[in-house]
């Protein structure tokens, strides 16, 4: 369970660095 949650946090802050990425970007 600690390793999903922890591997869930890691994805939802590559989503969030992808969208500021190309936020900056545009």
């Amino acid at each position: 369970m600690v390793i999903t949650t922890i591997d869930v946090e890691t994805d939802v802050r590559r989503q969030y660095n992808r969208r500021v990425l190309f936020c900056i970007r545009i």
